[in-house]
């Protein structure tokens, strides 16, 4: 396996910071989040990554995702796994 290494300057660092912080601003306005989760999911996004946010009925899961993909100018899709929609 090789290692690759790719030099970012300071004001690209600095620019994805803020990115953070504004998308973590623009959610929080819409659904009370953890911001390690919003890190976590951040993340997944900048290495693109799938994201599935598992949890009980009815928390806020679809809202936050919307809240997301809204706040980054994203597409938003949402798969429903339920029983009755398997083969």
């Amino acid at each position: 396996m090789t290692e690759q290494t790719t030099r970012v300057a300071d004001g690209e660092l600095q620019s994805a910071a803020a990115m953070a912080r504004r998308m973590a601003d623009i959610v929080g306005t819409v659904v009370q989040v953890r911001r390690d989760l919003l890190d976590d999911i951040l993340v997944c996004l900048v290495a693109e990554g799938h994201i599935l946010i598992e949890d009980l009925p009815g928390v806020g899961k679809t809202t936050l995702a919307r809240a997301i993909a809204r706040a980054l100018d994203l597409q938003f899709a949402r798969v429903q796994c339920t029983a009755d929609l398997l083969p």
